[in-house]
């Protein structure tokens, strides 16, 4: 009987794990806190409204690659939707990844570098929410073109 017991409490257990795992994905609004010169001609401003989702590596089934995927309004200076993706975490201490900008007239992809700072300082499976700070060097593919955005994000069911 115990064995029984053992086996089919395993068998649940087992399918509790399965149906839990998912990924997780922090999404929410902010904008652009700090932003140099360089890149006022992509839309980038201080005070510029954006979006953005986060993929942090190692949590649920996202992996150990990190993703953080961001955009401006319609109405910006030169609306664009970027995605950065790397195949290690993203932390507090720069990191050089792949990054694809999307406008109305064009498709670039770049090698930029980008850090990220978490309020909670650890994100967990469970976190409801978060603050984050992005900072993002060579953003947008163009030299010199470095920004801080700073979003209050959600969790989102996976």
């Amino acid at each position: 009987m115990i064995r029984t017991l053992t086996c089919a409490a395993a068998v649940w257990l087992a399918a509790v794990t399965q149906a839990s795992a998912q990924f997780v994905l922090f999404s929410g609004a902010g904008y652009v806190t700090a932003a140099t010169f360089q890149c006022f001609g992509e839309g980038i401003a201080n005070a510029a409204f954006v979006l953005g989702a986060y993929l942090p590596a190692n949590l649920g089934t996202n992996g150990a690659g990190a993703q953080f995927s961001y955009s401006s309004l319609p109405q910006s200076v030169k609306p664009h939707a970027t995605a950065l993706k790397s195949t290690e975490p993203m932390t507090t201490t720069f990191l050089r990844v792949n990054g694809t900008t999307i406008t109305p007239l064009e498709v670039r992809t770049y090698k930029p570098s980008i850090k990220v700072k978490t309020k909670p300082a650890v994100l967990e499976a469970t976190t409801p929410n978060a603050d984050l700070e992005i900072s993002i060097r060579n953003g947008q593919g163009v030299a010199d073109c470095d920004f801080t955005m700073s979003l209050n994000a959600g969790r989102r069911p996976g």
